[in-house]
């Protein structure tokens, strides 16, 4: 489930995220999900995702902007909920 406005927080490393536009020169679309990995400050906040395909092992990096993703409630690594 995505975050409900009422609980938004600004993501951080390890948290699951889902894209909400595709990004067809990586062939990812909207709704495929992925982990932040890293978060650039300057000169606006990007942030840089990891995302995996069938195989384990088939994995791409890509910088997001904020716009371009919802937070995903819980995470990965640490169950926050």
């Amino acid at each position: 489930m995505f975050a409900t406005p009422s609980s938004i927080r600004l993501p951080a490393t390890d948290d699951l995220i889902g894209l909400t536009e595709d990004l067809p020169n990586q062939q990812l679309h909207a709704g495929d999900t992925g982990v932040v990995c890293s978060i650039w400050f300057m000169p606006d906040p990007t942030y840089e995702v990891e995302f995996h395909g069938v195989d384990p092992i088939d994995s791409i990096r890509v910088l997001l902007a904020s716009t371009q993703f919802q937070l995903i409630e819980g995470s990965v690594l640490h169950g926050k909920n």
